[in-house]
C-alpha cells in the first residue's frame, strides 16, 4: 500500500507534539525560584 502524503498541518502537529529525545530526557530543568518567574499583569490594562 502507497503511503499516504502528509498534509503541512501533520508535519506541523507533528512538531508541536513533545517528543522527549535522550539528551532533553537527561538534562533536568531547574525550577525557578519564585522572584525569578516573570508573569504577564493581566489585570494592569483594566
Amino acid at each position: 500500500m502507497r503511503r499516504q502524503r502528509r498534509s503541512i498541518t501533520d508535519i506541523i502537529c507533528e512538531n508541536c507534539k513533545y517528543l522527549p529525545t535522550k539528551r532533553s530526557r537527561n538534562k533536568r530543568k531547574p525550577i525557578p525560584k519564585e522572584s525569578d518567574v516573570k508573569t504577564f499583569n493581566y489585570t494592569a490594562h483594566l
